[in-house]
């Protein structure tokens, strides 16, 4: 499984190689924990008395590659991102912002939750779309001076 992934990175291994030790090392620690399992089970069978035997805590991603993962992770990181970024624009188009101005758009340091799914976008485009008027300015309400 590792072979190209390390070929891959051979320009830049400096960069690459710690990365890659770790999901090697997590992998070998998911081959371990099969394996433990397999014994838990054969030990339960020939003692059914010891049906509550556990060597070791069970683990979800022992069938996975560690390396998969960071792929699941980057496409998360991805979505949240543009997610961040629909909401800077709704923002934007409800008055409160500006796109100009980053300092106006509300992060999530300062309060604002910002959207990790789709759900909460919908959520957000809802909210936003119910605000009062007097949020967003009115040419007519302008004084000129």
């Amino acid at each position: 499984r590792y072979q190209g992934e390390f070929s891959r990175a051979h320009k830049e291994l400096d960069q690459e190689l710690e990365v890659l030790l770790c999901w090697y090392a997590e992998d070998v620690m998911r081959a371990v924990e099969r394996e433990v399992r397999h014994i838990e089970a054969k030990i339960r069978q020939k003692y059914p008395g010891a049906e509550y035997i556990e060597l070791e805590p069970m683990s979800k991603d022992a069938d996975k590659f560690a390396i998969d993962d960071s792929f699941e992770e980057k496409l998360q990181a991805i979505e949240r991102k543009e997610m961040q970024s629909l909401v800077r624009v709704l923002y934007e188009n409800a008055g409160k912002t500006s796109l100009d101005d980053p300092q106006t758009v509300p992060m999530e340091s300062e309060g604002v939750p910002m959207p990790t799914s789709v759900i909460d976008f919908e959520k957000s485009v809802k909210e936003a779309s119910s605000l009062p008027s007097s949020l967003s300015p009115n040419p007519k309400d302008v004084k000129k001076k």
